[in-house]
């Protein structure tokens, strides 16, 4: 699983592994947003988001991947 909590991580994680072949690496993980405009952000950029917390907070966060 591969959280992100806002749009500028989804920007740096995507920015530092530029280079290498994200899609072979991510289709064998979920990743999870904690918002609607991070996983737009994540979207965006060529990711695909399995789930979006309800609630925009860390526990909502967690009530997502569990």
């Amino acid at each position: 699983i591969v959280t992100f909590t806002s749009s500028s991580t989804v920007k740096n994680f995507v920015h530092k592994l530029r280079g290498f072949d994200l899609t072979q690496f991510l289709n064998k993980v979920r990743i999870v947003c904690i918002g609607p405009i991070t996983a737009q952000t994540a979207q965006g950029l060529g990711l695909s988001v399995h789930k979006t917390a309800e609630v925009y907070t860390i526990e909502g966060l967690i009530e997502a991947i569990v």
